[in-house]
C-alpha cells in the first residue's frame, strides 16, 4: 500500500510540472485593474466525473492553456451535479474552449474537439454560462458516450460570484452566453 502511496504522489507532482500553465481560481480578494491588459472570465462547470480539465486556445497568440475544475484551491460550489464557479484571469484576447479531459470509471477521456467562443476585454469579467458535461461508459464496449451543453444559470452564478469575491466591481461586468459549437480549425498566422 505504502509503494502505491508514493507511485500516485510522484504522478501528482508529474501532473503538476506538467499544467504550468493551468488557471485556477483568482484570490476571494481579487480586484480588476483598468490598467492591466487582463481580464476575467467567469463560467460554472457541472459535471458527473471526479474532475474536468478544459482546453482553451488564445486565437490572438496562439498560446494553449488549462482550466481545471477540481484543485486543493477550491473546492466544489455544487453538490447535484457537481461543479464549482470558476473566475480565471486571462490576458486581453479571444478565445476557444476546444477540449476537456475527465476520468470516466477509471478510463481517461478527452472530448472530441469542440469550439466554445468568448473574449476577454481589459479590466472587464465576462459570464459565458455554465457548461454541463455528462458521460458515462458504456460496457463491454468500453465506449464513453457524452454529453456537453452550456446553460444560462447567470442568477445562480451571479449571486455565487458577490458572496465569494466582495471586492469584485461588477460595474464592468458582462453576461454574454457562449455556445458549444463543431470545432474550427485553428490556423497560424
Amino acid at each position: 500500500m505504502k509503494q502505491h502511496n508514493t507511485y500516485n504522489f510522484f504522478l501528482f507532482l508529474i501532473f503538476l510540472s506538467l499544467t504550468g500553465c493551468s488557471k485556477v481560481n483568482v484570490q476571494t480578494d481579487y480586484q480588476l485593474q483598468q490598467d492591466k491588459p487582463v481580464g476575467l472570465l467567469v463560467m460554472s462547470v457541472t459535471h458527473n466525473t471526479r474532475a474536468v480539465t478544459l482546453q482553451y486556445k488564445n486565437m490572438d497568440n496562439h498560446m494553449d492553456g488549462a482550466i481545471m475544475t477540481s484543485t486543493i484551491h477550491d473546492k466544489m460550489d455544487f453538490t447535484q451535479p457537481k461543479g464549482r464557479l470558476m473566475v480565471s484571469e486571462l490576458p486581453v484576447g479571444k478565445y476557444h474552449i476546444y477540449q476537456w479531459q475527465t476520468d470516466v470509471d477509471g478510463f481517461h477521456y478527452t472530448s472530441p474537439l469542440l469550439s466554445i467562443p468568448f473574449t476577454i476585454e481589459q479590466g472587464k469579467a465576462i459570464y459565458i454560462g455554465s457548461l454541463n458535461i455528462n458521460t458515462k461508459i458504456i460496457y463491454p464496449f468500453m465506449k464513453v458516450e457524452y454529453e456537453h451543453m452550456i446553460k444560462d444559470k447567470s442568477e445562480r452564478d451571479i449571486a455565487l460570484l458577490k458572496k465569494k469575491y466582495p471586492k469584485l466591481d461588477l460595474e464592468n461586468f458582462k453576461v454574454d452566453i457562449s455556445n458549444v459549437m463543431p470545432a474550427i480549425i485553428f490556423q497560424r498566422k
